[in-house]
């Protein structure tokens, strides 16, 4: 295919994804940028499918596009946007998590680079909120899946990543590592359970494979804290959507249901502001950076008002 005839195809499909998302390629804003560049891996990843692929993966999208998905989609978006910019903080942001749920003791003075690696999985945006964060510390990979809810594939997943990323770190002939991974579900759920996977070799040998589950409901504001994970802190009022939701949509009266989703994104507003003196606290006391805050504080608000007009548009 001519090259120019190649990206006039992509430049238009690119136009048609965010005309039907309600956003549009030319806008200044960087949020839409943002959202353009997700659309464009995902034009990107359509060469590298098989045709059914391809052609399955268009069908999908454009059908959950057709079919008012718009706002669950850009919610997805939305999240895997604010997610990852808190991974791109500085290093005494973000050490306190990779040490904690990784099993490490790196000091500040250690250059981390946020990779850039999509795996041919892009769709994944449009069907379910899952992050993947893939971070290299010197020449190690750290992988850190981040999932709303539940999902019976997980484990799958953690291992399609992990050998998809292994082909990044060959350390001798032939022989490739597989990051240390970890998962964390953001959302309470029962039936979550630890992420072990059994391997079976064709001699019959069955080799245990661990991923640390990290339960975010667990840790408040002040455990973060006392953890040095503060670029975890704005997600701490993500509980409020599960809790909205549930409210929502409960067998209640809508007088009733109005009047707790009320009182709710009132407590939301009010949690989310303490958060907000704690960030700024931190910046006072020169434990994070201008930037840091600056970002911190920017996700809190997006994620807060994105639930607030979701929910309870009233006090949004």
């Amino acid at each position: 295919m001519d090259k120019d005839l190649g990206f006039q195809m992509k430049d238009k499909m690119l136009y048609i994804l965010s005309d039907l998302l309600g956003w549009y390629k030319n806008s200044e804003s960087q949020e839409k940028e943002e959202i353009v560049n997700i659309l464009s891996d995902l034009v990107d990843d359509i060469p590298y499918l098989n045709e059914n692929e391809a052609e399955n993966t268009m069908k999908n999208i454009m059908s959950d596009l057709n079919n008012g998905k718009q706002s669950v989609i850009r919610e997805n978006i939305l999240f895997d946007r604010i997610i990852r910019s808190l991974f791109k903080l500085s290093n005494g942001c973000i050490l306190g998590v990779i040490n904690k749920f990784f099993d490490e003791n790196y000091e500040k003075e250690i250059e981390i680079d946020s990779i850039k690696k999509i795996f041919k999985r892009t769709y994944r945006y449009f069907t379910d909120t899952e992050i993947d964060i893939l971070l290299k510390i010197n020449k190690d990979y750290y992988h850190f899946k981040i999932q709303t809810s539940n999902n019976p594939e997980m484990r799958r997943s953690l291992v399609n990543y992990a050998m998809s990323a292994s082909k990044m770190n060959e350390f001798k002939p032939n022989a490739y590592k597989m990051p240390t991974q970890a998962a964390m579900f953001l959302e309470e759920h029962s039936d979550i359970e630890d992420q072990k996977i059994i391997l079976v070799l064709p001699n019959g040998v069955e080799e245990d494979y661990f991923v640390r589950t990290i339960r975010f409901w667990e840790y408040s504001v002040e455990s973060l804290i006392n953890e040095k994970m503060y670029c975890l802190l704005p997600l701490t009022i993500f509980k409020y959507k599960q809790e909205l939701q549930s409210i929502a949509n409960s067998n209640n009266q809508d007088e009733k249901v109005l009047e707790d989703l009320k009182g709710k994104g009132a407590e939301l507003r009010e949690i989310a502001q303490e958060v907000e003196i704690k960030i700024r606290q931190l910046k006072a006391e020169n434990v994070i950076l201008e930037d840091d805050m600056s970002v911190m504080l920017s996700v809190l608000t997006d994620l807060k008002n994105h639930l607030l007009e979701k929910f309870v548009p009233d006090l949004y």
